[in-house]
């Protein structure tokens, strides 16, 4: 029989991987959250990270700025640059 063996790092960092992704957002779900804002988004071209919970996200249809506050609620503005 074989013995399964696990390095220790794994062990102690697995339970933290969850959270550590917990709060990226796919490109469908930024569109989503764009065209739920009332702006057009059929198609994100790239997200930036712009700081804690701060996104600049790149659409066909033009540049905005997302946030996410404290009770999970996002906010679009249109980016200027």
């Amino acid at each position: 029989m074989r013995k399964l063996t696990i390095p220790i790092a794994m062990l102690i960092t697995l339970p933290f991987a969850q959270h550590l992704f917990a709060d990226e957002v796919t490109q469908g779900e930024m569109a989503g959250i764009i065209r739920s804002s009332n702006h057009p988004c059929a198609k994100v071209l790239t997200v930036q990270n712009s700081g804690e919970n701060s996104w600049t996200v790149e659409c066909n249809s033009g540049r905005f700025h997302v946030t996410k506050n404290s009770d999970g609620q996002y906010s679009v503005s249109v980016s200027d640059g």
